[in-house]
């Protein structure tokens, strides 16, 4: 799904070569291919690496793991922060890893670039409790807006299907495999934290230590906090799980606000007369999935009372500079790893089906269901791969994952509250692939984001992350 960062979309890719590269026929085909569309990939200035706090850098990496000695080259864009009050040079702090959500999302969600590191001590964010105890490690998903080779996702060449081959999860784990070995010297500790989608990085990359450990180093310890993980199952049944917790937390949202049923309604009524539908209100589904603070609830009551205060135009001018109609690079590869045989539109329209809501709740699918592109050839593509997705991806088996797993310590992290990743089903998910140095540890609130709490970093050192 699009655009908002706590996204947990639904998919899976056939055919895996040692790396888990591409579907792809021969070098020679895979060479053209990857040259043809080379054209796709803007550039990145190196001013991103100026900074006074942070380590930044790029690796260079094949765009094909499959064929590296022929293929082109992209540069993968990372950057590690400095502990509070420390360094990035300050080897007291162990390094923490970040396979963000996504996919197709950049570091900027975790941290922003410009970040004022003169007031770290204020930050809110969700790497302030973290930079208590580490140093962290981020990078950009190659594809993403950001510093690892950006895609051009409004060119009109641009093939939904080559995207999926180059820019998926497995490439991520060997992109990510780069940057540890380039950031991280042989044999000091470090450790790393998975989340949402990032699991699905996180399981490949963790299988690849096994398998090739003198190219992919083993982590002192691995969180899988919220994950996606290859052992969910039938993606209908999984997303029918999120669908109903989120049709659970719409109901404890007007049982503290009884009020906000009928704004919503009647925001539903504005939003019509200015536009032809209303998918600007599940835009803010958002708001059920995060629940970063507890404070959601009022805080949502308060954003809609103040677009409800608006004129028309005023209203008008909010939704157009608030609406995204979709992320293409997300849209795309979520069909390879989140959503195997079917996109986020075409399972959200079935889901919807299966199970109703009532006409006030802010509805996910319904967004997804009615989502567009930015362009005549963006609203081509979504039409293209709605009827021919593109192949999943193959993970490991879950014994496999078990046995990579078995090497280190291992956390999975969960949240009460979380409607990205409902409790149940993830640890269900988890059991099928729990290794015996793994424990589930349940967070009482926090959301999606639980892991990056005060009680989420707690519960990491008081289990010898640290």
């Amino acid at each position: 799904m699009t655009k908002f960062v706590f996204r947990v979309p639904f998919r899976l890719m056939t055919t895996m070569v040692v790396l888990y590269a591409l579907n792809i026929s021969t070098p020679a085909f895979a060479q053209s291919k990857c040259d043809e569309h080379l054209g796709l990939i803007q550039d990145v200035a190196d001013s991103i690496l100026n900074h006074p706090y942070e380590k930044r850098g790029f690796v260079s990496v094949p765009l094909d793991y499959k064929n590296p000695t022929t293929s082109p080259e992209i540069k993968i864009f990372y950057r590690l922060l400095p502990a509070l009050g420390s360094s990035v040079d300050d080897t007291s702090k162990p390094i923490m890893v970040i396979i963000n959500g996504g996919p197709g999302f950049s570091s900027e969600h975790m941290r922003s670039l410009n970040f004022d590191y003169s007031k770290a001590a204020e930050d809110k964010g969700r790497l302030k409790e973290l930079q208590k105890n580490y140093r962290v490690l981020m990078f950009d998903q190659r594809g993403t807006a950001g510093g690892s080779a950006p895609l051009n996702m409004n060119d009109p060449k641009l093939d939904p299907y080559f995207v999926a081959e180059y820019f998926n999860a497995p490439h991520m784990a060997n992109d990510l495999g780069a940057i540890i070995n380039t950031v991280v010297p042989k044999g000091e500790q470090f450790y790393i934290i998975a989340q949402s989608f990032g699991g699905m990085v996180g399981v490949i990359y963790m299988t690849e230590t096994k398998k090739s450990p003198a190219k992919f180093q083993l982590p002192t310890g691995i969180v899988f906090a919220a994950s996606s993980l290859p052992t969910r199952g039938d993606p209908v049944e999984w997303i029918l799980g999120r669908r109903k917790e989120q049709y659970n937390i719409n109901l404890k949202l007007a049982a503290k606000i009884p009020e906000i049923k009928g704004r919503i309604l009647q925001l539903r009524e504005r939003i019509r007369s200015v536009r032809p539908d209303s998918t600007f209100v599940d835009m803010l589904y958002g708001e059920l999935v995060g629940n970063m603070t507890g404070e959601w609830e009022a805080k949502l009551n308060k954003k809609i009372e103040g677009y409800l205060a608006m004129t028309d135009a005023q209203l008008q001018s909010e939704i157009d500079k608030n609406t995204d109609n979709i992320s293409m690079l997300n849209y795309i590869l979520s069909s390879t790893v989140l959503t195997p045989g079917y996109t986020d539109k075409s399972l959200s329209r079935l889901v919807i089906q299966k199970f109703p809501f009532e006409p006030w709740m802010i509805d996910e699918n319904a967004y997804y269901r009615d989502v567009r592109g930015d362009t005549a050839d963006q609203d081509r593509i979504i039409a293209q791969i709605d009827k021919t997705p593109p192949t999943p991806v193959q993970f490991p088996s879950a014994e496999e994952i078990r046995k990579a797993l078995e090497q280190t310590k291992v956390l999975f992290t969960t949240a009460e509250d979380d409607a990205a990743v409902p409790m149940s089903g993830y640890i269900q998910a988890v059991k099928k692939l729990q290794p015996s140095t793994g424990k589930i540890i349940v967070l009482p609130n926090g959301g999606h984001s639980a892991v990056f709490q005060a009680p989420g970093v707690k519960a990491l050192s008081d289990n010898g992350f640290l």
